[in-house]
């Protein structure tokens, strides 16, 4: 593996231009004019600005926080990383070291030195985001989530580990001279342990994820040996719900398999795919994994296996499939999804999706509603003849409330064009959120042209 030099703690986006100035517009809506555009950046991880060699926080020039970012900059391209181990470990120089991500802006890395980390451990997260490292250092071993600090009260029962020759296979799996172990996390360290695989083929044993593996004659469920006769078709499906909990299902021509228990006959045809969160489909039919405890079921669903799935349900050119209900609705002609799978028209009626409440008819006129914000978080405004209304996640209740503030009006008729920012054509003129949550809205004076938003509340233009 190639040896490179970080240069990943900081984040940064750079605009450079010999015309325009750099404006940060306050919550207020008082607008400053920080000068001409010089090699602008947004420093992201510290919510700065650097501009012609200063740096602004909110607005206002900050040398000393401008000084420490530089430092930590020069200090970052000292690190060598070689072999990643996670999102937060690597490999370092000199032999044997460890680089670990502090998230500290100001050192973002330390070097650890005589000891072994193992990383990607732990099972029910999101595929490929890994949490919790193995420390092994003087004979002992640990699991944490901080390399870099762990105690006695996070030390890991290893019972016959041969310490000396252990080696990290592939996630919770572990081999040292003696055999094949699976390493089972408990929430209180003291009781996770390894578990030795009895008959284990080293030559021909395949990890498949956090608890699954294969040889040539079995297949295993942590150390256990599954009933499988279909060992050679054996795979697994990642599927989720909630967000971050994932729920791993493995499947052969014998069955369906969850956490190493066999929940259903039925043989899937061909090879299965997951359309989204908890639904999957195979060649001919459309299922969805229910975890009611103690109950776990695999249930068919009469949905078309080229149906789209978004962020609750899922539609073809007929009809919208709630899969959780098990319900289809006709589309009308003038079917229309209005943002990227939250909200949505039918016929005379706009319905929102909500993660809390489900499909949820919205009691707004549906010839004059338009959504007219819709950023990266979700976070949504729309209007109707009647009034302005914001969505925020539970900070609104999973749903629209009013916006009271007369300020919401000036959107009338603007576009939004940028991040926060909006254009109204008619009378050429641009206005600024500058407060989402309290529909405080501003117009810029003073300036003609805007090309670009930076941090929400830096702006570039002339």
């Amino acid at each position: 593996m190639k040896k490179g030099y970080v240069f990943l703690a900081f984040i940064v986006c750079i605009w450079s231009s010999l015309s325009e100035n750099v404006y940060y517009v306050e919550k207020d809506g008082t607008v400053l004019n920080l000068g001409k555009s010089e090699s602008t950046q947004a420093v992201k991880e510290r919510n700065m600005l650097e501009n012609g060699g200063k740096f602004y926080i909110n607005g206002k020039e900050n040398a000393a926080e401008g000084e420490k970012y530089k430092a930590a900059v020069m200090s970052s391209t000292m690190y060598i990383l070689k072999e990643k181990i996670s999102d937060e470990v690597w490999k370092s120089e000199p032999e044997g070291s460890y680089a670990v991500r502090t998230y500290d802006v100001d050192a973002p890395y330390v070097i650890l030195k005589d000891l072994k980390i193992f990383g990607g451990l732990d099972e029910n997260i999101i595929p490929g985001r890994y949490s919790g490292h193995l420390i092994l250092k003087n004979g002992k071993m640990y699991h944490t989530d901080s390399p870099d600090s762990f105690s006695e009260e996070e030390r890991v029962n290893i019972g016959n580990i041969d310490t000396a020759s252990i080696k990290q296979i592939g996630n919770n799996y572990f081999k040292d001279k003696n055999g094949i172990y699976s390493y089972v996390y408990e929430y209180f360290s003291a009781q996770s342990k390894f578990l030795k695989i009895k008959g284990a083929d080293e030559k021909t044993f395949q990890v498949l994820d956090e608890n699954y593996a294969r040889d040539r004659k079995n297949i295993y469920y942590k150390n256990k040996v599954l009933k499988i006769k279909d060992t050679e078709g054996f795979r697994l499906l990642k599927l989720w719900n909630p967000e971050p909990e994932v729920f791993v299902i493995g499947y052969s021509k014998d069955g369906i398999y969850y956490r190493g228990k066999k929940i259903s006959s039925t043989a899937l045809q061909g090879k299965a795919e997951v359309i989204g969160k908890t639904i999957f489909k195979d060649e001919n039919q459309t299922y969805i994994f229910r975890e009611y405890e103690p109950e776990i079921k695999i249930e068919k669903r009469n949905i078309p296996v080229n149906a789209k799935y978004t962020e609750w349900i899922l539609d073809d050119e007929s009809y919208y499939y709630d899969p959780y209900l098990d319900v289809k609705t006709a589309k009308s002609e003038d079917f229309e999804w209005l943002d990227n799978g939250n909200l949505f028209r039918n016929g005379k009626k706009i319905y929102l999706i909500s993660p809390m409440f489900g499909i949820m008819e919205q009691k707004y006129d549906s010839d004059t509603f338009r959504l007219i914000y819709n950023d990266r978080y979700n976070n949504k405004i729309a209007s109707d003849k009647n009034g302005y209304y914001l969505y925020s996640g539970d900070t609104t209740g999973w749903q629209f409330r009013e916006i009271k503030n007369e300020k919401i009006k000036l959107l009338d008729s603007a576009e939004n064009i940028n991040g926060n920012l909006f254009y109204n054509s008619a009378v050429k003129k641009y206005y600024f959120i500058s407060d989402l949550y309290n529909g405080e809205v501003t117009e810029l004076t003073g300036i003609k042209n805007v090309s670009g938003v930076l941090l929400d509340s830096y702006i570039i233009g002339e």
